[in-house]
């Protein structure tokens, strides 16, 4: 049973992705507050500047000031894609 949810979930995964390097937009592979918060506009979910700035330091795993794309994708993974900050 497990097996029939597999595509669904490379389908999001993949949206999730696309999303994210759509994001990107220096191109650097992370995004910093600016971007997330285009991002997270994108999957539905706008926020403010300081929203934005809690948002980054919870997705900032390894403290670099921005997040990267596995940082991004580990944590909606864990969330099921519902967030709130």
């Amino acid at each position: 049973m497990f097996l029939c949810f597999r595509p669904v979930h490379h389908r999001i995964t993949q949206a999730i992705e696309s999303a994210f390097k759509k994001a990107d937009v220096d191109g650097n592979g992370t995004l910093d507050v600016k971007e997330l918060m285009q991002i997270m506009a994108t999957l539905g979910s706008t926020m403010d500047m300081k929203e934005a700035e809690t948002c980054l330091a919870v997705l900032d795993v390894d403290n670099s000031g921005s997040v990267s794309l596995d940082e991004f994708l580990t944590f909606m993974e864990r969330h099921d894609g519902n967030v709130l900050f």
